[in-house]
């Protein structure tokens, strides 16, 4: 599925451009621009999600290309890390305003990571309901 790696490759880009720029998670209140690499683990960044959906979302593009009950079960799990993308890509993009990351970053990122979250959404519903 093109849209997982286009999703896969904005977030990791999301990750770097974060930790250099200081760029820290704004949903749910805002994260320290000074440990920013830190708390990518825990809670994210402005511009990716945390450390542990980002691995289950690479390992499951990689197993979703199987054809049995793994790669099924992987594209569910695709499925419902895209809904998790989505809400906190829109999360990020509708955050209070803080003097850390620029309002542009946010709402372009959040909006860019909403539509290729549903892209990959999208895609992994036709997949299943291909495969019935």
């Amino acid at each position: 599925m093109v849209a997982c790696g286009v999703l896969l490759a904005l977030m990791i880009g999301g990750v770097l451009v974060s930790i250099v720029a200081g760029w820290p998670a704004q949903f749910g209140g805002s994260g320290d621009p000074d440990q920013v690499g830190a708390e990518f683990f825990t809670r994210g960044t402005a511009l990716a999600p945390p450390f542990v959906p980002l691995l289950l979302f690479a390992i499951f593009i990689v197993v979703a290309r199987r054809t049995d009950r793994w790669g099924t079960a992987a594209v569910v799990g695709l499925i419902l890390l895209s809904v998790v993308f989505i809400v906190g890509s829109l999360g990020e993009a509708f955050a209070a305003p803080t003097p850390d990351v620029p309002r542009a970053a946010l709402i372009g990122s959040g909006i860019a990571g909403a539509i290729a979250s549903a892209a990959v959404l999208v895609t992994g519903v036709a997949l299943l309901r291909n495969n019935d």
